[in-house]
């Protein structure tokens, strides 16, 4: 059963907008993802601390194996995105270097 939902026109050109610069970015999800991330991160992080380890001790242990293996998923992006950005920043020219040690023989 289609469920009718009345839209005015500034929803819908909001959405319209909306949708456009998704398109207009290559990677948005990857952006919207790791914003998500980031808030849920610091909305747990406000939690009780006593009262979440309580409930993971419970019988809840699967939540702690999954921010484990988590941290372990965002680590090797983090690497990964930190040693691209940083090539162009420890680039050596071959040449550059060839000279350098021919500078330094004689």
């Amino acid at each position: 059963m289609s469920k009718i939902v009345k839209l005015t026109e500034k929803d819908l050109t909001t959405l319209v907008r909306k949708v456009l610069k998704e398109q207009d970015e290559a990677n948005y999800m990857f952006f919207s993802n790791l914003e998500q991330i980031k808030r849920q991160c610091e909305m747990l992080l406000e939690l009780d601390r006593d009262k979440v380890d309580m409930i993971i001790q419970q019988g809840h242990d699967w939540a702690d194996d999954h921010i484990s293996e988590a941290k372990t998923n965002i680590d090797q992006v983090f690497d990964f995105l930190m040693n691209e950005t940083k090539k162009d920043d420890s680039y050596l020219d071959f040449d550059d270097v060839q000279e350098s040690l021919r500078r330094k023989r004689k």
